[in-house]
């Protein structure tokens, strides 16, 4: 059994996915963190069975990866076991910025565990980025926002050129990397696909 394995920290969201196509679906597992006891409705922005149902398109393995409090200890917890259950060495994330707490909690587990910790899209320009979901066809509609006045303007829309105009004309950060937005993909190039591994 290989002891060097490759996972990807999965949401089900546009960002994630193009780390994915990136690394052209070179993982081993796609990984999503839960809090302990978790149910669906808990995760309105990323709904559990979505995220089963796109593993499956992917035909990769999922793991769900239940975090404890408290969290600086249970994401500790969580990592170490990713390591010595699933021998996983590599993490990628599709992190593009240090928002709020579960950024840097997350680096410092890989840290404390001697995990690599790679984030292809860290600091990278939105625009850009946008572009690339464009570029590989990820069809990713928007599923929540963290403020009430953009529920309603757009939530239900699937990110294409001219989304990406209207939202360019918001006070916000174009990747939604504050929780403007969450997305959900509900179409990309490698769903249906076999693993690259």
């Amino acid at each position: 059994m290989a002891k060097n394995k490759k996972a990807l920290l999965w949401t089900g969201g546009k960002d994630c996915c193009l780390v994915l196509h990136l690394l052209e679906k070179k993982v081993d597992y796609l990984v999503t963190l839960v809090p302990k006891d978790f149910d669906d409705y808990s995760f309105k922005a990323h709904p559990i069975y979505i995220i089963k149902e796109q593993a499956k398109k992917l035909n990769l393995p999922l793991l769900f990866i239940e975090v404890e409090e408290p969290y600086e200890e249970g994401y500790k917890q969580a990592f170490l076991n990713l390591k010595e259950k699933h021998h996983i060495k590599t993490i990628y994330s599709g992190d593009i910025e240090y928002i709020g707490y579960s950024n840097n909690i997350i680096e410092n587990s890989c840290k404390n565990n001697e995990l690599k910790f790679i984030r292809p899209l860290w600091k990278k320009e939105r625009m850009n980025l946008m572009n690339k979901l464009l570029s590989y066809k990820i069809q990713a509609q928007i599923t929540w926002s963290n403020n009430p006045d953009y529920q309603n303007l757009l939530v239900g829309k699937v990110i294409d050129k001219q989304l990406i105009e209207e939202l360019k004309q918001l006070p916000i950060d174009l990747s939604g990397e504050a929780g403007e937005y969450h997305t959900m993909v509900v179409e990309c190039a490698l769903f249906n696909e076999k693993s690259a591994n």
